[in-house]
């Protein structure tokens, strides 16, 4: 018992962040059914590969040649995240994230029977550690950050707002709920940890800093390689350039010391390394085949600032330590405001040079996130030196910006946010929206109209429907349309006001013949038809796509309408059989 107050008494400020966090998320973002999901099961997979199914090590028989079990690397050709070297198939990811989730994976394996699928080492009992050990590393993390902002002496009462800020007003919030088993959290750990043994290593030079910062970095390098940069934090967290020759010179004089932190730094990269051996029988390969950095065109501007991912747009907080700069230079603090700009400047430009400058399907910048205790240090700084109006505005925008941060991650995960094309328009038309009907608004489908022809239209005129009477038109009572055809898609065009509070849905239904097998289905808010922005009166559209290749001959096609909540006039409906030209002249 004595040990338990002791440890709630010493980490209270992080428990208390943490349970605020999984508060929010049981209350407002919602838990997260499935962790281990896209990128996620590329860092996670060489668990359950290596202890589960056995499939991991295969340096010895090309998986192509395999005849002792057919079906033995089956799994792992389904997986996307495995690519092809020379005869073997490469797991691309680093193992480090992995290392640091197998003790909450081996909890689970010994708690949830085998069932003999490729799916063993995913079901629910692994989701649920997954997300478990995201929450233990973004805890350690917290207790780093404590550790590192009291090296420079910042009051705990802006810790803790520090802390806070990191937890709901960054995407961390994001990447430890929906996107657990992504690396992020964990190198936001390790780098914490690295950065903070850096510090006390240049306060006093000693053994046991340098050996830890030197452990940690090796970690930091097999959770994700690229994070090898992080040596470029190091002037800035020396301090001064006396403090940072004084480091230096202390290693020199003891060439033990940089042995041993060879040593240390080699232990978490032996790891991968062995890995690497096990899946293609060579120590150092390059995993990301076919992806590499640009370094001759950076998207420096569009990775900071761009509406599809940028930075400063998607984590607005973390603008206030650029700001917080002024600060520095007022102070006359010169080395420490050039070698932090200096880091983030290399930073921006390695990740803005990696072919896929926005990272893929993701929310916000995520590349970031694992530098996120260093880049929001300078606002702790500036916090507990600055005036106290300056502070309290600077404070009170911060704390502004954890509600839309907290919005913007809910919007992603239901589909109001685009996963990979938000532009200007897109980013202001769903600004702060949490209605339904802006559920997939901006994934609308939208088609080159001079692609296809128009084989035939039926007009329906005006349509009134009653409030909470569904109405549908079966359009196959109509024999003028192509039969045995391919039908590409069906668009529906109407006139309407398209109210943002208008609930109602529009859909399109195909069953067979009889009607009780259903083929398609497709349903669109009556909002989302809107062209010309909504609550004003225009001709809107929504395409219903049908699967390659579909005959309409005896199916029943039916337009639907669900009114939900209040009467609809819908005017000038038209519905369109649509068909891509180079399918007719096929």
């Amino acid at each position: 018992m004595t040990i338990l107050k002791s440890f709630v008494v010493r980490f209270g400020t992080e428990l208390l962040i943490i349970l605020l966090f999984i508060f929010v998320i049981n209350n407002f973002l919602n838990n997260a059914p499935k962790t281990i999901h896209a990128d996620g099961i590329g860092y996670y997979d060489v668990l359950p590969s290596a202890f589960i199914h056995h499939d991991l090590y295969r340096a010895e028989e090309p998986f192509v040649d395999s005849t002792d079990i057919p079906t033995r690397y089956a799994r792992i050709n389904s997986l996307s995240h495995y690519v092809h070297y020379g005869h073997y198939r490469l797991n691309k990811y680093a193992v480090g994230t992995a290392v640091l989730q197998s003790p909450f994976f081996f909890v689970a394996r010994a708690l949830t029977p085998l069932e003999g699928t490729w799916n063993d080492g995913y079901q629910k009992p692994y989701q649920r550690a997954i997300f478990i050990a995201a929450l233990f590393y973004l805890f350690l993390g917290l207790v780093f950050v404590r550790k590192l902002f009291e090296l420079y002496v910042v009051p705990n009462c802006f810790v803790g707002f520090c802390q806070l800020i990191l937890v709901l007003g960054t995407s961390l919030v994001y990447y430890t709920n929906y996107a657990a088993s992504y690396s992020h959290v964990y190198s936001f750990f390790a780098i914490t940890a690295f950065i903070y043994y850096v510090r006390v290593y240049f306060e006093r030079p000693h053994l046991r800093a340098f050996a830890l910062a030197a452990l940690f970095f090796g970690l930091v390098v097999i959770l994700r390689q690229v994070n090898a940069m992080v040596i470029v934090f190091i002037p800035f967290l020396a301090g001064s350039f006396s403090l940072l020759i004084n480091g230096i010179r202390a290693l020199f004089k003891n060439p033990s010391w940089l042995l041993l932190g060879v040593c240390c730094i080699a232990i978490p990269v032996a790891i991968q390394s062995g890995v690497w051996y096990a899946q293609v029988g060579k120590w150092f390969v390059y995993s990301y085949t076919g992806e590499s950095f640009n370094f001759l065109d950076p998207q420096f501007m569009n990775i900071l600032f761009s509406y599809r991912k940028g930075f400063f747009i998607y984590t607005p907080v973390m603008f206030v330590s650029v700001l917080a700069l002024a600060w520095f230079v007022f102070k006359k603090r010169n080395f420490e405001c050039v070698t932090w700009l200096l880091a983030f400047t290399v930073i921006t430009f390695v990740l803005s040079s990696w072919w896929s400058w926005f990272y893929g399907s993701s929310y916000g910048a995520r590349a970031y996130i694992d530098h996120y205790t260093f880049l929001l240090l300078p606002t702790a700084i500036f916090l507990s030196g600055s005036i106290g109006w300056l502070r309290g505005a600077t404070m009170a925008t911060m704390l502004l910006l954890v509600p839309v941060n907290l919005i913007q991650s809910w919007q992603y995960k239901e589909y109001i946010l685009h996963w990979t094309d938000m532009d200007r328009v897109g980013y202001w038309k769903v600004f702060l929206r949490t209605d339904d009907n802006y559920k997939g608004l901006l994934w609308k489908s939208r088609i080159d109209l001079n692609e296809y022809d128009r084989l035939e239209t039926l007009e329906l005129g005006s349509i009134v429907i009653n409030a909470h009477k569904p109405w549908a038109y079966r359009m196959d009572t109509i024999r003028n349309w192509t039969t045995l055809q391919p039908i590409d898609v069906i668009r529906v065009e109407l006139s309407n006001s398209f109210t943002a509070t208008n609930h109602a849905q529009v859909g399109l239904r195909i069953t067979n013949s009889s009607g009780d097998s259903l083929i398609h289905l497709g349903t669109v808010p009556l909002f989302q038809f809107a062209e010309s922005g909504c609550n004003k009166e225009h001709v809107g559209f929504a395409n219903f796509e049908l699967p390659k290749g579909f005959l309409l001959s005896n199916e029943r096609v039916m337009i639907f309408v669900e009114p939900r909540d209040e009467q609809q006039v819908l005017k000038e409906v038209s519905v369109v059989h649509l068909r891509r030209k180079q399918d007719q002249a096929n």
